[in-house]
């Protein structure tokens, strides 16, 4: 009976003289066993390069969900605790692992809280793209009003940390301006489009959509610092904002 070689036997040089020595027709000076071998070998080597392909989007997967986690780790830190308690020391005791291994994904404290500052922007930016846009500008812009609200105080964590630098020495990088700037210009070229169709008051989109954020901004930090009393009263107010400023730029 013909050897069968061990997979140590195989290699790249052995795989050359199977291949010459074999054609679709005919094997010719090898038995059976040995055509059997060759195959048995090719199917070994596409097996293994699957499995290097997977093993590597594994990884990156693993990597992606361990960074998630973190993340969500650090905000259960800011949710109990406020903007202090961000420390790569404490974010890995809350989720168990060494502060290499946060390191290693994030690089530094601030690309961690970069990391936590984005993902309170997008909540927001999602927040805010939810509203239908598919009514009268005064509608629109009151909706816009309450998911903002609504966001405040759904995550008043992530809105003081972005609005009122609860973290300490934290200075938001390129791209976190960018997410935070991105809902302000979705309601900038809201504006624009009520504009061209002759809805709104003269003046510039830019300028009234920041009058309109720092208005509802101010009445919102009142309310989260506990300058306004009660939710209800806070709530009244905020409506009242809303109302004398939508219709300043709406027009009649």
């Amino acid at each position: 009976m013909a050897h069968r070689p061990k997979s140590a036997d195989f290699s790249p040089s052995c795989l050359g003289v199977f291949v010459v020595k074999s054609s679709p027709l005919r094997c010719t000076g090898l038995t059976a066993p040995t055509c059997r071998d060759t195959v048995f070998f090719l199917k070994n080597i596409v097996i293994a390069l699957f499995f290097m392909t997977t093993y590597s989007a594994v990884r990156d997967h693993n990597q992606e969900t361990l960074r998630q986690a973190i993340i969500a780790a650090a905000t259960r830190l800011l949710q109990r605790h406020g903007g202090e308690a961000i420390t790569v020391r404490r974010v890995a005791q809350e989720i168990g692992c060494s502060t290499t291994v946060i390191y290693s994904l994030f690089g530094s404290k601030d690309s961690l809280a970069n990391a936590l500052f984005q993902e309170g922007c997008r909540l927001l930016n999602a927040t805010m793209a939810s509203v239908s846009l598919d009514s009268e500008p005064r509608q629109v812009l009151a909706r816009l009003a309450d998911a903002y609200w609504q966001f405040s105080q759904q995550h008043p964590h992530y809105y003081t940390m972005m609005f009122s630098g609860t973290l300490a020495e934290f200075k938001p990088n390129d791209e976190s301006k960018q997410e935070m700037e991105n809902a302000i210009d979705m309601l900038i070229a809201l504006l624009d489009r009520y504009r061209q169709q002759g809805l709104v008051a003269a003046g510039e989109s830019f300028v009234q959509a920041k009058m309109l954020w720092a208005a509802l901004h101010g009445v919102i930090q009142l309310a989260l610092a506990g300058h306004l009393h009660t939710e209800q009263i806070a709530r009244a107010i905020y409506a009242q904002m809303v109302s004398t400023m939508v219709a300043a730029i709406v027009l009649p």
